[in-house]
């Protein structure tokens, strides 16, 4: 089935309100951003 593709799918990210993240968060937000956005660079 070389001609069949997955379906593009949106992937959500749920963090807690507020301003202040916990820097983990913030890196794994920007490295999704980066990886899975279609410009490969974050928004």
């Amino acid at each position: 089935m070389t001609d069949w593709n997955l379906p593009s799918v949106g992937i959500f990210v749920v963090r807690p309100p507020g301003q202040h993240l916990a820097r983990k968060v913030r890196v794994l937000t920007e490295l999704m951003l980066e990886h899975f956005s279609e410009t490969g660079r974050p928004k």
